[in-house]
């Protein structure tokens, strides 16, 4: 099983796609990840990933970011709200316990996938600024509570909140 990336991924700047799910001891990628200019779709279902890299931030072209399943992603960095072609975040069933601030940032995010995330309880308030937001999924989430700019989410189509248990009210 796949245990690092070595550097030398960076110099790859025409990958458009890259797929590392069920690499379970895979725990971190390199700073280098962040040189593929070229990608638009990172997948790492059910990685053992912990953390991203800051240089996360620097892959602009990527529209799909796949964290389903980290089960030891517990954040992500603040650099997230540096993919400003992103389009979709699947978080579900991951450890993040919070969303930073700069996740307001992602003006393309069409859909937000926080499905089964048992140890997200809050939303930031600057998710507010989503404003290209279709979808968002709460589903099965600990979120005990929902930021009043959520009503600012004019584009929003599908708010799912099927199952949030703790959630006991509405803004």
């Amino acid at each position: 099983s796949l245990k690092s990336l070595h550097p030398s991924i960076g110099r790859l700047q025409a990958l458009e796609e890259l797929g590392l799910g069920y690499t379970v001891k895979l725990t971190s990628l390199p700073e280098e990840i962040g040189n593929l200019g070229s990608l638009i779709k990172l997948s790492l279902t059910d990685s053992g990933i912990t953390s991203l890299p800051p240089s996360i931030g620097r892959l602009r072209s990527l529209k799909e970011l796949d964290l389903t399943g980290t089960k030891k992603l517990t954040k992500l960095p603040k650099e997230i709200g540096d993919l400003g072609s992103l389009i979709k975040l699947s978080l579900e069933y991951s450890a993040v316990t919070s969303l930073p601030p700069s996740i307001g940032r992602l003006r393309s995010l069409e859909e937000l996938d926080l499905t089964g995330t048992k140890k997200l309880t809050s939303l930031p308030e600057e998710i507010g600024n989503l404003g290209s937001l279709i979808k968002l999924s709460l589903r099965c989430s600990a979120i005990r509570s929902l930021p009043p700019s959520i009503g600012r989410l004019r584009s929003l189509e599908e708010l799912d909140l099927d199952e949030t248990r703790e959630l006991t009210s509405l803004p």
